[in-house]
């Protein structure tokens, strides 16, 4: 930050904070701090320990609404945990939830921190079942290299089996079908005309989970690369860094490798 603060002030030929071009930030110094091989000079590790920044003397705006939970007294664990104020409420809440009974028909997903724990749930679950395999092989368009991005930053599969009972999730979101990326389900089908498989959700709707495409722009906004797949994935377990930013409808966690 102090570099880009220099850097403006040479070009603007200003001394002014940043050579006086305005400046947004946003972010979450709540989050974990970067992780460094060596301790930085002074132990400075964020933004606002910068010099830059008690110069530019931002005006601090707080974002107040929570638009992914609504229940309270989740959101009061999720403050207390962000704000290292654990209370005996707290425990007395998350303890609540050890080994509890969900209503019948749900099969929670199991988030797990290795994907080997989670890819050999998902193959040993699809093993299990007795029906016929389907295989869904991905089409892409663009460089070999800008398409591994989008495997590599979404969780779309090049090649994707599937069968009838199957626990899966939708990896994008598409409000005009009815589904969210984290929304679960069973598929019970695969449609006579095209083949592609129907998913049952946890709320009881029945959804053909036609192809969808995954692309990626240059800093122009043009389209350099894309990938066309089944929106699908097993979902009996899922990593937890990859259900970051998911709704899911329910969840069985299991910290042990935390």
């Amino acid at each position: 930050l102090d570099g880009i603060n220099d850097i403006l002030k040479a070009f603007k030929k200003s001394t002014k904070p940043f050579g006086g071009v305005q400046v947004i930030a946003a972010g979450d110094f709540f989050q974990l701090p970067p992780v460094y091989k060596e301790v930085p000079i002074d132990n400075k590790r964020f933004a606002w320990q910068a010099e830059s920044w008690r110069e530019a003397n931002f005006q601090t705006c707080y974002l107040q609404k929570k638009y992914r939970q609504d229940e309270q007294e989740l959101i009061d664990v999720l403050d207390a945990i962000r704000e290292n104020n654990i209370t005996q409420d707290t425990h007395k809440f998350l303890n609540s939830r050890i080994n509890a009974t969900l209503p019948s028909g749900i099969e929670p997903t199991r988030l797990y921190t290795h994907n080997i724990n989670v890819d050999a749930i998902n193959q040993k679950k699809l093993n299990e079942l007795e029906s016929q395999s389907k295989f869904f092989t991905s089409s892409s368009t663009g460089k070999q290299k800008d398409i591994e991005r989008i495997f590599a930053s979404f969780m779309v599969s090049d090649n994707l089996e599937l069968k009838i009972g199957a626990v899966v999730m939708f990896i994008k979101n598409n409000n005009e079908k009815g589904y969210l990326n984290g929304t679960t389900g069973k598929i019970i089908a695969f449609n006579k005309k095209e083949n592609f498989p129907v998913v049952k959700t946890q709320s009881g709707m029945e959804i053909v989970a036609e192809n969808d495409t995954w692309t990626l722009e240059d800093d122009d906004g043009k389209e350099i690369a894309s990938v066309s797949q089944v929106p699908l994935k097993l979902a009996w377990a899922i990593t937890v860094h990859k259900s970051q930013g998911m709704t899911l409808d329910a969840a069985r966690i299991d910290l042990t490798k935390t």
